[in-house]
């Protein structure tokens, strides 16, 4: 599975932050920024949140859609759980199993799968097993989903741009 990316988090940090809390500013600012590397022939996947549906990249998926014309497919829930952000600052990282990713729907054009943030390559990996196909689009990629990426997922970049 390849991961694609604007930037990386530490010059994109402030936005990727403001997106997850559901930021219009700041959702249209990654948008435009993701735009230009979603993927010919691919619907807009929301990676859903620790509620089990996507809440903030559902808006982001959207705004992503209004600039490419690319569908967005709300296919993914998962299971109520922790903060993977919070689990992994108190040295506990969920593992795949915890997300518990399921496909309530399909869609005949690739899934690209929409994040704020790519640190472990969990949510990825989830969202991947549960489709069985697909390719991620997040806004900002940490030191750690860069080794990931470049161990395991072969990613594909453009240059980072500044936050």
């Amino acid at each position: 599975m390849e991961i694609l990316f604007n930037t990386y988090y530490r010059q994109g940090r402030w936005i990727a932050h403001r997106v997850k809390e559901g930021d219009m500013e700041a959702i249209r600012l990654a948008a435009e920024r993701m735009a230009p590397l979603v993927p010919e022939g691919s619907a807009l996947v929301p990676i859903p949140s620790r509620l089990g549906y996507a809440t903030a990249t559902l808006l982001l998926a959207e705004e992503i859609s209004r600039l490419t014309g690319a569908p967005v497919a709300d296919i993914l829930k998962g299971e109520s759980r922790a903060s993977n952000y919070e689990s992994k600052k108190q040295g506990h990282p969920l593992k795949v199993e915890d997300l518990g990713f399921r496909k309530v729907g399909d869609t005949d054009l690739t899934p690209c799968f929409v994040d704020n943030v790519c640190d472990t390559g969990v949510t990825m990996a989830s969202a991947f097993l549960a489709l069985k196909r697909g390719v991620g689009l997040v806004f900002a990629m940490t030191k750690n989903g860069r080794r990931l990426g470049d161990a395991q997922i072969g990613q594909k970049e453009r240059e980072p741009a500044t936050a």
